[in-house]
């Protein structure tokens, strides 16, 4: 699990450590283990907080050439990634070497969940992105010739005193008639990056551009038995369990109580059972003397 924010101050003004620190302290879980990466370059500023086992305590981001990126990201197939780009590196830096080949607009070609920032100092821009189911999120606050700011989670961005707390009422009469936009947020003055989309932004201006949509015109083109779409189903979630189960170290898996759930639990217990490793299964249900207490109350 990871965290990210940053900002650029478009005034020229320098990064402060310390605003990073603020950002990232409200995105912080005090129960678990973090590592906290900062990294500044005069006005732009990149954190990354990693709560991932043997996380890292380095300064150091993922570099290549001029580029720099801070990411959260899961890769769903970086050994084929890495044959594309003929790197072995870990999957943020893959995720960088995968941008810095195929530019924003050939981010369809990573597969997996991720929200990223990647500052480029000889271009002087800086692209934002989220994937393309929007799976990991990514907040932002745009001042034109003040400030660009961004951070996973929006609290990052008004808790710290980036903008006030102030409620979007236009945002939230949207929500209320089920007219939202994918770019609302409840709080003014903070946008949120939609799936499948990225930003690339500049001193003078920022642009919003979809890189990867449905092709709707293949919709019904695959013509094949019930027989044949069930087996290429179960062929294709069985991969898509197998492509997130973590190479090593203890794996867990949330038993909600659906049939989905349970299914990715039997699917994922198979896979690894295979491999002569063991899934630990949860459930949030509360213990039945709580369950007693409540209903007392």
């Amino acid at each position: 699990m990871r965290l990210i924010c940053g900002l650029w101050h478009l005034d020229g003004t320098a990064a402060s450590e310390d605003l990073l620190r603020r950002m990232a302290a409200q995105m912080d879980v005090s129960q678990l283990c973090r590592s906290l990466r900062i990294w500044r370059d005069g006005p732009v500023g990149l954190g990354l907080l990693d709560f991932s086992a043997g996380a890292t305590k380095g300064p150091a981001l993922p570099r290549l050439g001029a580029s720099t990126i801070t990411a959260d990201v899961r890769l769903d197939e970086p050994d084929k990634l890495r044959s594309m780009i003929g790197r072995e590196q870990p999957e943020d830096a893959l995720l960088l070497a995968a941008l810095e080949r195929y530019g924003p607009s050939g981010l369809d070609q990573v597969l997996g969940d991720f929200a990223f920032a990647n500052w480029n100092s000889h271009t002087q821009s800086l692209i934002c992105a989220r994937d393309a189911f929007g799976i990991r999120p990514l907040s932002y606050v745009h001042k034109p010739g003040e400030l660009f700011a961004f951070a996973s989670f929006a609290n990052a961005l008004h808790g710290s005193g980036i903008v006030p707390k102030t409620i979007d009422q236009d945002a939230l009469l949207r929500r209320i008639a089920r007219a939202y936009r994918f770019d609302d947020s409840l709080v003014l003055g903070i946008k949120r990056l939609p799936p499948a989309h990225f930003i690339q932004v500049s001193r003078e201006n920022i642009s919003l551009q979809r890189y990867w949509q449905l092709d709707r015109s293949m919709l019904g083109t695959n013509k094949c038995s019930p027989a044949d779409a069930a087996r290429e189903l179960r062929t294709l979630v069985n991969g898509a369990v197998g492509c997130r189960l973590p190479p090593i170290g203890e794996t867990g898996a949330h038993l909600s109580g659906g049939l989905d759930s349970s299914a990715i639990a039997v699917l994922a217990a198979r896979q690894l059972r295979e491999a002569g490793r063991t899934l630990h299964a949860y459930s949030f249900l509360a213990t039945t003397s709580r369950l007693k207490t409540k209903k007392n109350l």
